[in-house]
């Protein structure tokens, strides 16, 4: 069994739609949003919407703490060994969960990522590439079309334990990252010695033209952090996280 988990910020429909297709899944055993402080009639319209699905569970964060720590929330609440995390913008049909259980036996140390974003970012010419080395992540990340774009796209499935423990050590530097936070994190994945698969024809709906995206937002933002990981991949700056420095998630 396995969770399907979606961080939600004052979408609606879009969560439904998740939910709704996901809810008769076998494979699924849980359906796990987990609110950032939406509106607050945003979040009764969730909690209408899907009163009647039993397997889905509605969190809410006291305050508004951002993506990277929503999904660490999200995935806190969750109670199954091994997850798909999935932005409320996005849409992953039952396609995808087919091709994540072919994966099997899946390895905890391994990040399992979708090659293609469907309709405008398409990663297909690494289709089952695997990423086990700061010098491999750095080429992914540097010289591959696409490749910054697919080492900052999410949406992938994992093992709970481990997505928790990175996500922990990293939570200092990763916290305030908006839009690039899933590269940031996707960094210390492999820097603290897991690797990254991209599984040949796992794909979903990536909603990009979407206008309360965070990437939109936080424009000014982003380009600061993009240029500061670019200069981790070459090594220009590097970043020491030590277990002092780790924060509880959750």
């Amino acid at each position: 069994m396995i969770t399907f988990a979606i961080p939600n910020y004052n979408r609606i429909e879009n969560v439904y739609e998740l939910c709704e297709h996901h809810n008769e899944d076998e494979r699924i055993s849980e359906i796990v949003i987990c609110d950032d402080h939406s509106d607050i009639q945003v979040l009764g319209k969730v909690a209408d919407a899907v009163h009647d699905m039993k397997k889905v569970k509605l969190f809410r964060n006291d305050k508004n703490v951002g993506p990277f720590l929503n999904k660490a929330n999200t995935v806190f609440h969750s109670s199954n060994d091994w997850v798909i995390l999935c932005d409320s913008d996005n849409f992953i049909s039952k396609d995808y969960v087919d091709k994540i259980f072919e994966q099997e036996p899946w390895n905890a140390e391994t990040l399992y990522c979708p090659d293609f974003a469907k309709p405008a970012f398409d990663y297909t010419g690494f289709s089952g590439k695997l990423i086990d080395s700061k010098e491999s992540l750095s080429d992914v990340y540097l010289n591959v079309h696409n490749g910054s774009c697919f080492l900052n796209t999410g949406n992938f499935f994992f093992n709970r334990e481990t997505y928790l423990d990175i996500a922990a050590k990293c939570t200092q530097f990763c916290a305030d990252k908006h839009a690039c936070d899933v590269v940031a994190f996707n960094y210390f994945w492999v820097f603290f010695g897991n690797k990254i698969q991209s599984v040949k024809d796992l794909q979903y709906d990536h909603d990009h033209n979407s206008g309360d995206s965070v990437w939109k937002k936080f424009q000014a933002q982003n380009k600061h952090h993009d240029d500061l990981i670019k200069k981790m991949m070459t090594g220009e700056v590097t970043v020491q996280i030590t277990e002092s420095e780790t924060q509880n998630v959750g």
